[in-house]
C-alpha cells in the first residue's frame, strides 16, 4: 500500500495535528498607539500645570491656596481647565490600556479609575468658589465632593494594582513604585481633608490644631504630584507588560 493510501485509511483524528493551548496567546496587551497617547496626554497636563503655577508666583500661595484656585490667575486661568482635561484624558486612556493587562479584579481597578475620570471632569465643570467666600455656593460644593471622589479612588486603584500585580514577572520592577505612591497619595490625602477642618468642623479638637495654619494649598500639590507619579508608574508598567507579552506571541 503506498504512503497516500496509508495516510488516507488512517483516521481523521490523528493525522489532524493536535493544537494545544497556548498561554502566550492569552496574554492580552494593550495596543502601544494607547499606551502613547495617554504618555502624551499625561505629559501636557503635567507641563500645563506646571507653566500655570510658574506666571501665578506672586499672584496666589502655594501654601494657603488649592490647586483649583489657579482657575482665578486673570487671563490664563482657563488652562487649568486644559490641563484637567488632559488629565482626564491619559487617564482614560490608561485605564482602556490596564484593562487588557487583565489583572485578578481588573473590574474594580477600572471601576476606580474611571471614578477618578469622572471627578476631574466634574471637578473642572463646576470650579470652585472665588478666595475669601465665606459660605460654599452649591457649585463650590459639588467641586469638593467631586475633588473628594478624585483623591480617594486614584490611590485605592493604585493600590489594588499593587495586590494584584501580586506573582506577575511583569510588574516586579514597578510594583513596589506603585504601592508606595498610592499609600503616600492616601495619607496625603488625609491630611488635606483634615486641613480644611477650620472650615468643615469648626470648634472641633482637629479644627483648632489647623487654625491660623492653612497649609492645605502645599498639601494638595504634594498629593497631585504623587497622583501624577502614580500614573506614570503605571503607565510605564502597563507598557512593559506589553513588550512582555509582544516577545512572548512573537516566540
Amino acid at each position: 500500500m503506498t504512503t497516500t493510501a496509508l495516510a488516507a485509511t488512517q483516521p481523521h483524528h490523528l493525522t489532524r495535528p493536535v493544537r494545544r493551548p497556548s498561554t502566550t496567546s492569552q496574554i492580552a496587551g494593550p495596543r502601544p498607539a494607547l499606551v502613547t497617547f495617554a504618555a502624551v496626554a499625561l505629559a501636557g497636563a503635567f507641563l500645563t500645570m506646571v507653566y500655570l503655577h510658574t506666571v501665578s508666583v506672586g499672584e496666589l500661595s502655594f501654601v494657603s491656596t488649592t490647586v483649583s484656585d489657579l482657575i482665578f490667575v486673570e487671563g490664563l486661568g482657563w488652562l487649568f481647565g486644559v490641563s484637567t482635561g488632559l488629565l482626564a484624558v491619559a487617564s482614560t486612556a490608561l485605564t482602556r490600556a490596564l484593562a487588557r493587562i487583565r489583572l485578578p479584579g481588573a473590574a474594580l481597578i477600572t471601576g476606580l479609575l474611571s471614578l477618578w475620570s469622572f471627578g476631574l471632569v466634574t471637578a473642572a465643570a463646576f470650579p470652585t468658589d472665588p478666595i475669601g467666600m465665606d459660605t460654599a455656593s452649591l457649585v463650590g460644593q459639588i467641586h469638593r465632593y467631586a475633588g473628594a471622589t478624585m483623591y480617594v479612588s486614584l490611590p485605592l486603584a493604585g493600590w489594588l494594582v499593587y495586590l494584584r500585580s501580586r506573582g506577575v514577572p511583569a510588574w516586579a520592577t514597578y510594583r513596589r513604585a506603585v504601592g508606595a505612591l498610592s499609600l503616600s497619595g492616601a495619607v496625603l490625602g488625609g491630611v488635606f481633608t483634615l486641613s480644611h477642618a477650620p472650615k468643615l468642623f469648626p470648634g472641633s479638637p482637629v479644627a483648632d490644631i489647623f487654625d491660623g495654619h492653612l497649609v492645605h494649598g502645599l498639601v494638595e500639590r504634594l498629593l497631585i504630584l504623587s497622583l501624577f507619579g502614580l500614573l506614570l508608574t503605571i503607565g510605564i508598567a502597563v507598557a512593559q507588560v506589553n513588550s512582555v507579552a509582544t516577545q512572548r506571541r512573537s516566540a
